[in-house]
């Protein structure tokens, strides 16, 4: 009889080792939140969450002269308005009007106009960081230079 009881013990805990469900200590995690959370972080844009309308301004590097100031004006209906004064350079300023297009990922702006104006920026908060011509972020010693701050 206590090899019964003995034998039915030891069956009744291996039974019990044997559950393979996970064990969820405190708060169980609901795998629809994680899909929303994940969502909400892809969706999460400078052009969808950055106040980026407004006015910008900064000194830009210059090969020849000794900067651009530049002020660029973007609008709620995509369109801008830019003004470059090239110091000591006299008499040179370049002011453009035209329209901005958002990149797919919706962090970089390309500003062009009828002619062959045309400007790439990644809107960051409170500015905007002047791109290379291949439309990525200027680095080294200089690239905190091309960056214009929202006034």
């Amino acid at each position: 009889m206590k090899k019964i009881i003995l034998l039915s013990t030891f069956f009744a805990i291996a039974l019990v080792g044997c559950n393979n469900s996970p064990q969820h200590h405190g708060e169980q995690v609901n795998s629809n939140d994680t899909v929303a959370t994940q969502q909400f972080k892809d969706e999460h844009t400078a052009q969808n969450s950055l106040d980026w309308i407004g006015t910008y301004e900064g000194t830009l590097p210059c090969a020849d002269c000794e900067g651009i100031k530049t002020t660029i004006v973007l609008n709620e209906d995509y369109t801008f308005s830019s003004r470059e004064e090239y110091l000591k350079s006299p008499n040179l300023l370049v002011e453009v009007n035209g329209n901005f297009v958002w990149d797919s990922s919706g962090f970089k702006v390309s500003l062009k106009d009828n002619k062959d104006y045309s400007r790439s920026f990644k809107v960051v908060e409170n500015a905007i960081l002047h791109l290379d011509t291949e439309g990525h972020e200027i680095s080294g010693a200089l690239s905190e230079q091309y960056r214009l701050i929202k006034k």
